[in-house]
């Protein structure tokens, strides 16, 4: 009586793996755009250009509203820098915190 070994499940999976072809990724296979397969990143990307398309239309009417009522180029400067000192006084301090939590200097 002849024993017939059969090999295990494994095994045999195993070797279906190593010859079936390694898989293309679906969606867009265009180099650097492989993120745009998550569907998390996608609806990030998008609710990113819904907003910043907001927020560049809010300026170009502000802009356009200090300029028709002054008519002074100057003003214009002066309300468009202005608005941008917010967001550099509040991004001083966590750029601090991240050089400092990262090791690159000494505090």
């Amino acid at each position: 009586m002849t024993s017939s070994v059969r090999p295990a499940a494994t095994e045999r999976v195993d070797d279906a793996r190593a010859r079936r072809a390694p898989e293309q990724p679906t969606g867009i296979a265009v180099a650097g755009l492989t993120s745009f397969s998550s569907f998390a990143y996608r609806y990030l990307f998008v609710g990113t250009m819904l907003t910043m398309s907001g927020y560049f239309m809010q300026q170009l009417a502000q802009d356009w509203l200090v300029y028709d009522l002054t008519g002074s180029p100057t003003r214009l400067g002066i309300v468009s820098y202005a608005g941008g000192i917010p967001m550099l006084l509040l991004s001083l301090r966590p750029t601090c915190w991240s050089i400092a939590y990262s090791g690159l200097c000494e505090s």
